[in-house]
This record gives structure tokens, sequence and C-alpha cells, in this order.
């Protein structure tokens, strides 16, 4: 549920980091929202932003949608909201170079780990 959490608020400030005006090619850092504290050190150009934002608005449309079956179970829910984050991983994945995922991997992980301590 942590990483669901963590993805999720990823994808709403990388739906907020948007940029429509700038160049394609343009590289910002990107900051990221885990566990309620902003990390930073990810670099997307404007394109991968955009496609990070859809990323994130197809995944809140499905969650919603998942959430509003009232017939599933705790186990079923669980199941559903885990295919979902791994298919929206995957989504990322694609969007992000293999040094860029590396990198926001590890951003994830050492914010996991401050938090747990």
């Amino acid at each position: 549920m942590r990483t669901f959490l963590l993805l999720l608020c990823f994808g709403l400030l990388a739906t907020s980091a948007c940029a429509q005006s700038l160049p394609p090619t343009r590289t910002e850092p990107a900051f990221v929202l885990v566990d309620g504290d902003l990390v930073g050190g990810l670099v997307l150009d404007t394109v991968q932003r955009r496609q990070l934002g859809e990323v994130e608005r197809q995944y809140q449309r499905s969650y919603d949608t998942i959430l509003s079956i009232d017939t599933l179970n705790a186990a079923e829910l669980r199941v559903r909201l885990q295919d979902l984050n791994d298919r929206r991983e995957a989504e990322i994945k694609g969007v992000m170079s293999a040094e860029q995922y590396a990198q926001w991997q590890l951003i994830v992980a050492a914010q996991k780990q401050s938090t747990s301590e």
C-alpha cells in the first residue's frame, strides 16, 4: 500500500509539472512527492513529463474504478491494486530511460528507508 501511495504522489506531481510551453527536448530537474516529503534529483524532458502525466491520469481513473467496486473483499482489492500498480510501473519504466528509471527507484527506496526509521 505504501508503494501505491508513493506512486500516486509521484503521479500527482508529474501531472502538475507538465510544462506545455517548454520545448520538447528541454530537460529540468523534477521533484517527486514520496510519503509526504518532496525529494528531487530526477531530470525529465517535456515529453516525458507529459507522458507521465497521462500515465497518472489513466492510473487514477483505474484506481477510482477499482475502489468503487463494493463486492471486492480485502484480498481481491489488494490483488487488483497490485496488478494496477505493476502495470503503472511498467508504463513509467517505458517513459523513462534506463538510467532515469534506476535513479527514480533509488529515490523511492531512499525515501522509504528514511520514513521507516
